[in-house]
């Protein structure tokens, strides 16, 4: 031990210490702890407490050791001991956790508690120590003490029964523990041993649990609050929960408040506890939970009020009811009083109740707070919160209730008046009680005076017969709690609030009454005036300008919040206030020049944009009943603006971080729900700005999603379109700006001018200049030396590839009128005649490569004309096919049949597409040409096979198709070493299974450029949608051979998935597996769809033999090998019998089997668990006769689902991951859903669905379930207790263990009552 801490670096934080440190410790506990050891060990703690020598002879060695440990412990050091740099008490009290642990590992569990006994005697702690050793501080004691009870209990060395029939020697020196503990300060070691020893067995604290209430968390003060006390408070009321003895745990809170003998402080709640305290609250049985608020409401009234109505000398009484009436509102805010399924006879007591605190607790107290002051005043207050709360819920689920809220000139008499809720005072001693509070200027209880009158706004709001009449109280209640300062102060913007009443002073009672309207906007936004709203957007631009801070409660946060809360998404009027406050503060200015003392002369574009900013700012919010005309007439001087700053070039500026911040909160608002004028009006607004700025790629983003909107957007009818078109191909050429985001703006555009009929007929002239742009650009071919392409030449390909997609949709539809086919019969002539004119004379010229770079422009254009000409191709075929059928119907000479099919696809178009297609096969097969753009236009080429017979012969798509099998595979091979060239933590595998199971890529905003993380994410998702691209297009590839050539390659797909490539070619493998999803999704003819049948069940039994090998491999091997082929095999089952028949589709419940879920980790878990109720969900959805033929196994299958939910469900596992509580809520819906899908059968479950009710009873019984995931697991349950046969159930309540009895019986008693249907509603 000593060698251990003295080798130089041991004390060290580095790795390679704590690895050396670890094995020098091991070698140390080898030679303490040998076999040959074990009888001394024994022979020593059983001769006594180490002192005796009858019965410890041959203990020489263990009587030196304990002797030097103990003398080290007393400061009792030789004079030739090394020195080291701490003392060696400290030392040693440190090694001894470890050196019990060491022997837990070797030694039988009662000489285990001897030891513990034993190292407690050495550091002070045994049943006769008067006091612990006084050489160690208390902290070290402690945490000694702390560390050897934690190994104790991890290792279940206390065993109750077998204590109890030893005597209760265990217990009685656990006691002991306790008691020393309570002669302890509290701290953070406190509360840890304290904590181990509750979760040992509460039965060693409860003989002592007022005094440890008391010492542990009553004289706590917010000062000397300990992070462990929320944990201990929490683990403590779990406990008594677990063990249904609530009402037992606050009978022990009232009596240890009541028999202290000093005055109270403020009770110390932290978050974590109330949170877990309500949680409980609202998990207790209707009974217990009236049972205990009758007690607490007795409590008060017995113990305190009367006695301090009747002038008690009790000096500390005071503080005492403060204490108590902290506990009864923490528990009032729980109770769940207010629902449909309360009983009568609760709902009755509740109301006795609330009528009993009325008239036997608020009243009386508030006749002590006015001759007592300000000591009860915050109790009374926040306590009449609480109660008023509870008052409101419940007149909303009772008629009766609701019936004592009547709204009058009496309860409403000025705007202090709260008697409307809260009647037990008039309204002139509420209005004496106001001033006495305005008067002593308590910030605390001016906020809960504020709590009270938006209880007051609620109750006029939701139960006043006329709103009419109470519209002057409602707007006078609301200008009380809208009167926010106009002027912001760095001193407001960095102060901070806990929440609590009692913290609230000078410098952030802003705070709180901000905190107080967030919260309860959404109660009266209904009700806001233009006014109001104007006040609040006003604020919040100006308190959205910091950064977030780290905490819920600053300004910054609380805003940025409220930007994208729903009652900000869901009220326009406020969204067109915060708008037009933004305005004035986005003016853009232009630095000073060389001198300090004279300033740059702002541009005349810059003065443009501030002059149009300006009249934006100046609009009104828009009424009801305006026309769209009339907002765009007063949009004219706007849009003028607009044009003129996009026309002018000057040299851009850049915007200040301030203004950056308030384009964020754009980017918070619903941009794309906004009301037509706003939406026009924000286009304008951001267009001015992104005229003349530089860092404009947040302002493209906004306009992509402005255009991207609901409902028209008619904005080019006052702003040029050929001017913004002009702009936007500068833009995009623009080398300094992201090419993704520009690129949409430009889709987006086009897809709003094409689809404004007003805008397209008048814009010929623009596209007859842009197509003779585009033919320019091809001018270097007749060179010899190709020049490189400029960005404003790619821009106008992107622009015409926008134009040309957006055109084609349109005359894709049926029933449109002449006029405007025409019109974009037009638009689609001129560009494609140019698009094709630069294809054939790429064509003449092999030997140069390309137009422009890169060439998806050119290729994105021509995929267009392909397709639209394919189209009108296919409906000219048809046309002269109905031709001859009518004129064989009237008996006229029928044309021969060759004449149909003389009508021809145009020859250079068929050439251009030959040419197009073998450069794309070969550029793909080199490794270089993969980009979306050539897959996509191989993709549109095989959906016109028919019509391109001459292009796609069969030697061509055999060649396409080995190119791109051979890309999907490298493609997965690339993944596979990208994902292993870093480590993959268990979130990041989680999203990227859940992703792939999900079958899309998560998408997101456009990222700054900086952000590397970020631009590594693009690269991902981008590689993502290449490998998804991949994957259609071999499908599309495949569906386009014939007959002979598809029989082959679907030979081949079943040998791809041959069990034996899943350890040499796994990559293959899986490539093939996902082709033959995609092929499964696509559209085949009647002769291919009969193969295609034949071999699914090859492939099937392959899937199975694959995931039989998988078996026992480490989870992560295991998850990335089966989870596809689950996604595979449910993609199959999911067509029914067609594709799968019976006797296959059973085997994929013995593949469920396979995959790892008790004991996995929650990365690994989530994905598998909803991969494996997939597949078992498609079976009993389109497999229901094979299932009821296999009903052992299907139910076995559940069985495991089920434990492994409940397992990875429970609180105490889920504690340090809480990022994945949403995952394991969704795996327990899909449990439900999936248990749900057996009440159409029934009946043939009936008999074992109470074996799945047994397991899931025995596995909560062991388990403590987080209530948002039993929650979504219980109407499943429920479920199977409608399809469980009542004998069976009978007969499981029979057979349960004693414990587990209890837990199925409360459920039981719980379904029966509320959930049961019993023939009535």
């Amino acid at each position: 031990m000593l060698f251990c801490h003295q080798v130089p670096g041991c004390r060290g934080d580095d790795s390679s210490s704590k690895s050396l440190q670890e094995d020098l410790h091991q070698c140390l506990f080898t030679a303490l702890f040998n076999s040959s050891h074990r009888e001394m060990y024994r022979r020593y703690l059983n001769a006594g407490k180490g002192g005796d020598k009858t019965g410890s002879e041959g203990c020489r060695p263990l009587e030196n050791l304990f002797g030097t440990l103990k003398n080290l412990l007393q400061g009792k050091t030789p004079e030739n001991l090394v020195k080291v740099s701490c003392q060696w008490s400290a030392v040693v009290s440190g090694f001894l956790p470890r050196f019990l642990a060491a022997f837990l590992n070797v030694h039988d569990k009662t000489l285990c508690q001897k030891m513990l006994q034993h190292l407690c005697n050495l550091i002070g702690l045994a049943e006769d120590s008067p006091a612990p050793c006084r050489q160690l501080e208390t902290p070290q004691v402690m945490r000694a003490a702390s560390s050897m009870l934690k190994q104790v209990r991890d290792a279940d060395v206390y065993n109750v029964a077998r204590d109890n029939e030893a005597g209760g020697s265990q217990l009685k020196f656990y006691r002991k523990l306790a008691e020393i503990l309570l002669s302890m300060p509290v701290e953070d070691a406190w509360y840890e041993t304290a904590l181990t020893l509750l979760q040992m067995n509460h039965g060693i604290l409860e003989p002592r649990m007022s005094h440890v209430l008391t010492h542990g968390w009553l004289n706590v003060t917010q000062m000397s609050c300990s992070s462990e006390l929320g944990h201990f408070l929490s683990e403590l009321f779990n406990t008594y929960f677990k063990l249904r003895q609530m009402p037992k745990l606050i009978t022990y809170i009232t009596s240890a408040i009541f028999d202290t003998n000093h005055n109270l402080s403020s009770l110390v709640c932290p978050r974590i506890f109330t949170d877990r305290f309500h949680d409980l609250v609202q998990g207790l049985p209707q009974t217990t939970a009236v049972d205990i608020w009758g007690k607490l409401v007795e409590e008060m009234k017995t113990r305190y009020i009367i006695p301090l109505t009747d002038k008690s000398q009790d000096v500390g009484l005071s503080s005492k009811l403060r204490s108590v009436a902290t506990v009864l509102r923490l528990y009032l805010g729980g109770v769940k009083m207010a629902d449909y399924t309360i009983t009568e006879v609760t709902a009755r007591t509740a109301h006795q109740l609330m009528s009993q605190m009325e008239t036997e607790v608020l009243q009386p107290l508030y006749e002590l707070c006015s001759q007592q002051g300000e000591e009860l005043s915050d109790s009374a207050l926040f306590l009449s919160y609480t109660w008023g709360e509870l008052k409101l819920l419940l007149a909303l689920y009772d008629k009766k209730y609701r019936a004592g809220i009547t709204f009058s000139t009496d309860t409403v008499s000025h705007q202090h008046d709260l008697e409307l809720v809260h009647p037990y005072l008039n309204s002139e001693r509420w209005l004496k009680l106001h001033k006495r509070v305005k008067k002593s200027q308590n910030k605390g209880l001016q906020y809960l005076l504020d709590l009270l009158s938006i209880q007051k706004l609620k109750a006029l709001l939701l139960f006043s017969p006329e709103q009419s009449e109470a519209a002057e109280h409602l707007q006078t209640v609301i200008d009380r709690i809208v009167s926010l300062p106009a002027d912001i102060t760095d001193d407001h913007r960095n102060a901070s609030w806990d929440g609590q009443p009692c913290s609230i002073r000078g410098d952030n009672c802003l705070v709180s009454r901000w905190q107080t309207l967030v919260s309860n906007l959404p109660v009266f936004a209904s009700a806001l005036s233009t006014e109001h709203c104007e006040k609040i957007a006003k604020f919040m631009v100006a308190t959205a300008l910091d950064q977030d801070k780290t905490s819920d409660l600053y300004l910054a946060s609380l805003t940025n919040n409220l930007l994208v809360a729903p009652v900000t998404m869901e009220t326009r009027r406020l969204q067109s206030c915060i708008i037009a406050s933004l305005w004035p503060q986005l003016t853009p200015t232009q630095g000073s020049g060389k001198s300090p003392k004279k300033k740059r002369k702002l541009s005349p574009g810059v003065t443009m944009v501030i002059e149009g900013l300006s009249e934006l700012g100046a609009m009104t919010p828009d009424g009801p009943q305006k026309a769209d005309s009339d907002y765009l007439t007063e949009l004219k001087g706007v849009a003028s603006l607009v044009t003129k700053a996009l026309s002018i070039t000057e040299d851009p500026i850049d915007l200040q971080p301030q203004q950056m911040q308030l384009l964020k909160i754009l980017e918070k608002l619903p941009l794309e729900f906004l009301s037509l004028s706003e939406r026009v009006r924000c286009f304008c607004g951001l267009t001015l700005l992104a005229s003349c700025t530089a860092n404009n790629s947040t302002i493209v983003h906004l306009l992509t999603t402005l255009l991207d909107s609901v409902g028209p957007m008619p904005v080019f009818q006052i702003v040029s379109a050929d001017v913004f078109l002009s702009w936007l191909t500068t833009l995009c050429s623009d080398t300094q700006s992201t090419s993704c985001p520009a690129q949409t703006l430009v889709d987006k555009t086009c897809q709003v001018l094409v689809r404004d009929f007003l805008v397209i007929t008048n814009m010929d002239a623009y596209i007859t200049k842009l197509c003779a742009d585009l033919k320019l650009c091809c001018g270097h071919l007749q060179h010899k030396k190709i020049q490189k392409a400029s960005d404003l030449e790619k821009a106008k390909f992107i622009l015409a590839s926008a134009l040309l997609k957006h055109v084609t949709v349109q005359l894709q539809k049926q029933n449109l009128p002449s006029t405007i086919r025409d019109c974009y019969r037009g638009v689609f002539v001129k560009l494609s005649s140019v698009i094709s004119t630069i294809v054939s004379t790429l064509r003449s010229v092999p030997s140069k490569k390309t137009v422009v770079s890169p060439s998806s422009y050119l290729i994105s254009c021509f995929r267009f004309v392909v397709n639209q000409s394919c189209v009108d191709f296919g409906k000219e075929v048809k046309r002269k096919e109905k031709e001859g059928v009518a004129m064989e119907i009237d008996g006229e000479d029928a044309k021969p049949a060759g004449d149909v099919e003389t009508v021809t696809l145009d020859e250079n178009l068929t050439l251009n597409t030959e040419f197009v297609m073998k450069r794309l096969t070969d550029d793909i097969g080199q490794g270089d040409g993969c980009d979306l753009s050539s897959l996509e236009f191989i993709q549109t080429a095989c959906n016109h096979h028919q019509h391109l017979k001459s292009v796609l012969t069969p030697a061509v798509v055999h060649k396409l198709y080995e190119v791109l099998m051979s890309a999907v595979t490298r493609s997965h091979d690339q993944h596979k070493l990208m994902m292993s060239s870093k480590p993959v933590h268990e979130a990041d595998l989680y999203k990227s299974v859940k992703s792939l199971l999900d079958g899309h890529v998560p998408t997101r905003k456009t990222p700054s450029p900086c952000n590397s993380d970020l631009e590594q994410q693009d690269s991902l998702s981008r590689r993502h949608s290449l490998m998804s691209a991949l994957q259609d297009t071999l499908a599309s590839v495949i569906t386009s051979c014939d007959l002979d050539l598809f029989k082959t390659i679907l030979a081949n797909l079943v040998d791809s998935t041959f069990p034996s490539l899943l350890w040499t070619q796994a990559d293959k493998m899986l490539a093939a597996m996902t082709v033959w999803e995609k092929l499964l999704a696509g559209h085949l003819t009647e002769e291919q769809s009969v193969e295609v049948t034949v071999a699914a069940q090859h492939i099937l039994m392959n899937y199975q033999s694959s995931l039989e090998q998988l078996h026992g491999l480490p989870v992560d091997s295991s998850l990335r090998q089966a989870l596809p082929i689950l996604r595979s095999q449910t993609a199959m089952l999911n067509y029914g019998y067609t594709l799968v028949p019976r006797q296959t589709s059973v085997l994929c419940l013995h593949g469920c089997r396979v995959i790892p879920l008790e004991g996995s980790t929650y990365s690994s878990y989530i994905p598998a668990c909803t991969a494996v109720q997939e597949v078992l969900s498609a079976l009993i959805i389109h497999h229901p006769n094979a299932v009821l033929s296999v009903i052992p196994s299907y139910v076995a299958n559940i069985r495991h689902l089920l434990v492994s939910v409940i397992q990875h469900g429970c609180q105490d596992r889920l504690a340090p991951d809480p990022q994945f509580v949403d995952g394991m809520v969704h795996c327990a819906n899909q449990l439900t859903r999936l248990l749900s899908l057996l009440q159409p059968v029934k009946v043939e479950f009936s008999k074992v669905a109470v074996y799945l009710l047994s397991d899931y009873a025995c596995e909560v019984q062991r388990v403590t379930l987080l209530p948002a995931v039993k929650k979504a697991l219980l109407p499943g349950i429920y479920i199977l207790l409608d399809i469980a046969d009542r004998f069976q159930v009978a007969q499981l309540l029979a057979v349960l263990p004693d414990g587990t009895k209890d837990v199925f019986k409360l459920m039981y008693a719980e379904y029966t009552k509320y959930h049961k249907y019993t023939g009535r509603v």
